[in-house]
């Protein structure tokens, strides 16, 4: 597999990282180790940044282009392919033979192109039988059939207001079938919107709400009657882009506000409960107990630390410098009151829980442990009994012999129809990778004892660069 030519430094460009120039078609995965369960069925798909061409200027980790990776189980037998998110930027840059667009480090540099390109390479969500790849910087959702081939942009994004975006993150409810979304514009009022789309996928409430500033937010979390929106002071810096440069800032004279409002309600009804100030780019749970919401998520005490800024290095994010700890809030509708607690020291993020138990008390929560290295990566899983405080912890390096160097991205629940009972009845599916190596392996923990080493594993036909999120559809694949 050939790998395109790289910009020096860049770390994100480079060993795990490395884009790939290729797809793949189908390829059918023996294990090495175990076997793939005959009961687990369904569609495992990671979505990764993926530069198609040589990128104009400073390259960040979250400009390139959506390639998603998928991994179909059917009857014990597993087939990978790969394709690109076909995404009119994509389009646009592919007939041209060449990067069009400078990423978030850089200022545009043509005036005929959107400032940025919606690139589709952050997050993937199965919902009304159709897989949608995401944007982070808030775009529109691409549809993909189970093959990986791109369909379009949505069909509910049709019925959108002009200028309103869906970010990635969407939230879908496995009761009711529900889609719950939010976009953001960091550049003009309204700041913020946000929206359902039914079971049937139609879009059936969309409202703006028009925040006092113009942040970067990055997840939302439901319950059955409610949805918690955030509003956390991480934006860009004022002073920067009058300049014309892209530069993150994190004002710690505000505080995280948080914004409960009913699925369906209006922007008069959002009621902003404000806590200390933070950052989160990842909610793992949220739900009602009594006259309150609980929300669990991964928090950031400070995303750009202070005696860093001045290197101006993690100030622009080139450096994706994170120290996420397990943290829980809690919002009392009747007084207002909020409560805050840090639940765990060690630092986890891209955190994952069985998504039947999206809007319930969800009990388990697997976070993969940030590893001391270079760029963000993980080294290994904290499954979290979060009802008793008990963590099983799984360094990857013991799934080979002992080997260090072995990272991982986002983990997988995909449940055992023969275990659904249980909570946690199910596999964790994760793809490994080791820089050192120039390969990935594919790897599957039975969920109730993610200490006992793997169900099965076996080395994909390439190394698959680390990337973001990923999402098991276990639904019939027609």
């Amino acid at each position: 597999m050939n790998e395109q030519p790289l910009l020096k430094k860049n770390p994100y460009l480079q060993g795990i990282h490395a884009p790939l120039d290729e797809e793949v078609s189908s390829t059918l995965l023996k294990p090495t180790k175990g076997q793939w369960p005959a009961s687990l069925s369904g569609l495992f798909v990671r979505n990764t940044p993926n530069p198609q061409f040589k990128p104009i200027g400073k390259y960040h980790w979250f400009d390139g282009d959506g390639m998603v990776h998928g991994i179909r189980f059917t009857e014990g037998t597993a087939n990978y392919q790969s394709r690109y998110v076909q995404t009119q930027g994509y389009q646009q840059e592919r007939e041209a033979g060449e990067a069009l667009w400078t990423g978030i480090l850089e200022a545009p540099r043509r005036r005929d192109l959107p400032p940025l390109k919606d690139t589709a390479n952050t997050d993937l969500i199965w919902h009304n039988g159709n897989l949608l790849a995401t944007w982070w910087l808030s775009g529109i959702p691409q549809v993909m059939t189970i093959d990986l081939e791109r369909v379009g942009a949505a069909p509910f994004t049709q019925s959108l207001p002009p200028g309103a975006t869906v970010s990635a993150h969407p939230k879908v409810d496995p009761v009711t079938g529900e889609l719950m979304f939010f976009g953001y514009n960091l550049f003009q009022r309204p700041y913020y919107g946000y929206g359902v789309v039914g079971a049937d996928g139609s879009l059936s409430h969309y409202i703006p709400i028009d925040l006092p500033r113009a942040h970067i937010p990055h997840d939302i979390a439901i319950t059955p009657r409610f949805t918690i929106l955030i509003d956390m002071p991480l934006g860009w810096d004022a002073e920067a882009l009058k300049l014309g440069k892209r530069k993150i800032g994190f004002d710690r004279s505000l505080p995280s506000r948080f914004g409960v409002i009913p699925r369906h309600g209006h922007a008069d009804e959002v009621v902003w409960f404000e806590a200390e100030t933070a950052y989160m780019y990842h909610t793992i749970r949220a739900f009602e107990r009594g006259d309150e919401l609980v929300l669990t998520g991964c928090r950031i005490s400070d995303p750009i630390p202070s005696d860093m800024d001045d290197s101006g290095e993690v100030a622009r994010l080139d450096i994706i410098h994170l120290v996420p700890m397990l943290y829980e809030w809690s919002f009392n509708l009747k007084t207002g009151e909020v409560k805050e607690k840090q639940l765990d020291r060690t630092p986890t993020e891209f955190p994952r829980i069985n998504d039947a138990y999206l809007t319930q008390e969800a009990r388990y929560s697997y976070n993969p442990t940030v590893a001391a290295a270079p760029t963000l990566c993980f080294d290994g899983l904290i499954k979290y009994d979060l009802s008793t405080g008990r963590q099983e912890h799984l360094r990857y390096a013991s799934l080979f012999d002992g080997e260090e160097g072995w990272l991982g991205g986002e983990v997988c629940f995909a449940p055992d129809p023969d275990r659904k009972d249980r909570e946690d009845g199910g596999w964790i599916i994760s793809i490994l990778s080791h820089p050192e190596r120039d390969r990935s392996e594919l790897i599957l923990i039975d969920a109730e004892k993610i200490t006992e080493g793997v169900v099965a594993q076996t080395q994909l036909p390439h190394r698959v660069p680390v990337g973001f999120h990923a999402e098991f559809v276990s639904q019939p694949l027609t």
